[in-house]
């Protein structure tokens, strides 16, 4: 009897044991699935700190992840790094928060997300959305005093100028580069440009150097919405055109020195003869080109390209893109040479704009 319950509990053992080493190796062996986990925000920067949130979603590893953290560096020269540095979120799960601290103030700093998994793991891991490491990688610069003017080179190496109208900086110049921050080249798209936010391309206006070289390239949506900027700067969000724009209206750039409604134009436009028009209507930006540009923002009419791939109205307007975490919106800002105003748009149904740079540490 005692030799038959001895059989009995060792063969229960044993099945225990097997199925707890198959669901181990169901772990540890074959851990195909997706994630994702990228920076959903930067914020609350001050000179030595900074706060991030992060989001995690995953498809059937949830069980091998045992942490998150974020890795990051900053410029030391020409752009070699300086002492990565590692540390982790307080959560494993969702959305995460972090701040970082005993940072250098007026200092770009890059900084990756990361998921920690079980050591030993055969990871058959895939990114969702084909996300891969230098896409997620994000780019930051804690406060310090804000220069007036100054210079900055994009990835081709490309010269801009940049000033400082009230608690921003933006460049002077649009820009002109033909590769991501990462190094990837983008697509010449003088045939075609697509409403896709995943078209990475740019054209010069009516495929012509001389456009080119005077208001730099035209961008499909899909660079508007990557890391084309050089490091420490981003294209611009809609909240940041609304800054400038608050603050030019309120500090009196309104072409009749009121700081009431929009009639900033003038201010934001160049003197150039390059705006046209045949309407001159007070406060336009054609009215009188000599009282343009009080801003020192320098904007040209470089014109834009439609859903249609036509290249249209240069002389008479300037679009740019803004970062848009919507897919489904085209956002921009706009001015026209008839107008005293400036235009925040969405879904506006253009395809192809120019970018205008903005520092991160606004």
């Amino acid at each position: 009897m005692k030799k038959n319950v001895f059989h009995l509990i060792s063969c229960t053992l044993f099945i225990f044991l097997l199925s707890g080493c198959d669901k181990g190796a169901d772990i540890n062996q074959n851990n195909s699935g997706n994630l994702d986990f990228s920076i959903d925000s930067i914020y609350n920067l001050t000179q030595t700190s900074v706060t991030i949130k992060a989001t995690l979603t995953t498809q059937g590893i949830d069980k091998i992840i045992t942490g998150l953290h974020v890795e990051y560096y900053k410029e030391n020269g020409d752009k070699l790094v300086n002492g990565i540095k590692k540390q982790s979120f307080d959560q494993k799960e969702g959305t995460v928060v972090m701040t970082i601290t005993n940072l250098e103030p007026n200092t770009v700093y890059y900084i990756t997300p990361w998921t920690d998994l079980t050591p030993g793991s055969n990871h058959y891991v895939e990114y969702i959305n084909d996300m891969t490491a230098p896409t997620k990688e994000v780019s930051f610069m804690t406060h310090g005093e804000l220069p007036k003017t100054g210079t900055v080179k994009d990835f081709d190496g490309n010269m801009y100028h940049y000033i400082t109208i009230g608690t921003q900086t933006w460049m002077v110049e649009n820009l002109k580069t033909k590769h991501l921050r990462s190094g990837l080249q983008l697509n010449n798209l003088k045939d075609s440009i697509s409403r896709t936010n995943t078209e990475f391309g740019y054209c010069y206006y009516n495929n012509d150097t001389t456009y080119y070289n005077k208001y730099g390239c035209i961008y499909s949506r899909g660079v508007a919405n990557s890391y084309i900027a050089p490091g420490g700067w981003h294209v611009p969000t809609m909240k940041d055109w609304f800054t400038l724009e608050s603050y030019l209206i309120a500090n009196g750039y309104n072409y009749d020195k009121s700081t009431h409604n929009n009639g900033i134009a003038k201010s934001l436009a160049s003197q150039t003869n390059d705006w046209k028009s045949d309407y001159h209507n007070t406060g336009c930006i054609t009215s009188n080109l000599t009282l343009n540009n009080s801003s020192g923002f320098t904007a040209l009419p470089e014109g834009n390209r439609n859903n249609n791939g036509m290249y249209s109205d240069v002389g008479s307007s300037c679009y740019f893109w803004s970062l848009s975490q919507n897919s489904q919106l085209i956002n921009c800002m706009i001015l026209f040479s008839v107008s005293s105003s400036t235009y925040d748009v969405e879904s506006f149904d253009v395809n192809g704009m120019y970018i205008r740079c903005i520092r991160d540490n606004n």
